[in-house]
């Protein structure tokens, strides 16, 4: 691969001036993003259609994908959580260009190939509609069953609190898909049904208890049309 070929300072720059040599590195062509001459305004304007094109979730995927990065593995590392917490998707393209410089490009589509690889399990969808009605308390409901779950007698076994401690909903969507596979439709009914039985949450809020009965009772039918 050849190396970019530096301006000379005798070169006249993109505004009649004479450049520094590295000034206007960012106009050579970039081997990574695999496209002759493009520049970093056109990239970011490539990222912004690309995020734009992403539904609400799918974003919540692609920055979930972004702050859980292996750098071993992925070949990228992370972003910060905090920071993609209330990160539109303008917001997304400033932070991946900071972090990535030229790399950005290689890093999103290795981001949205993970994405399309999930399609077939496209039961996270509704197994994150359901934690999404659960509010801040019921969550912590959720994540309680999930770590003192006995596998003799809950019949799935337990998730450490380690990895539950600060986990949001699409982190236990992803950790409940991970450790249990197939069954996370059968563990979700299980615990949803205890939390509804619970007394210290039964009658406290009819109108959320209503939404999260519904999703129960439709939830072989939403696991079996995304799967």
């Amino acid at each position: 691969m050849r190396a970019p070929k530096l301006p000379k300072r005798g070169d006249r720059g993109r505004f009649g001036v004479t450049p520094n040599p590295y000034e206007e590195l960012h106009l050579v062509t970039n081997p990574v993003c695999g496209v002759h001459g493009q520049d970093i305004k056109d990239l970011k304007q490539w990222l912004k259609e690309t995020l734009e094109d992403l539904d609400s979730k799918e974003l919540k995927y692609f920055h979930w994908f972004l702050h859980t990065a292996d750098t071993s593995k992925d070949g990228f590392k992370p972003i910060k959580k905090s920071r993609l917490e209330h990160a539109d998707r303008l917001d997304t393209v400033d932070l991946m260009f900071q972090i990535y410089t030229t790399k950005t490009r290689e890093v999103a589509e290795n981001i949205l190939k993970k994405m399309n690889k999930n399609k077939g399990q496209d039961f996270r969808d509704g197994l994150l509609d359901i934690l999404e009605d659960l509010d801040d308390r019921e969550l912590r409901y959720f994540h309680w069953y999930l770590y003192s779950a006995d596998k003799s007698k809950d019949g799935f076994k337990a998730i450490k609190k380690s990895r539950l401690e600060g986990a949001d909903r699409l982190d236990t969507v992803e950790l409940m898909a991970q450790t249990y596979a197939a069954n996370t439709k059968e563990v979700t009914k299980k615990i949803l049904e205890k939390i509804e039985s619970s007394k210290g949450l039964s009658g406290r809020n009819k109108t959320t208890s209503t939404v999260k009965v519904f999703h129960w009772n439709n939830l072989d039918d939403s696991f079996q049309q995304r799967m």
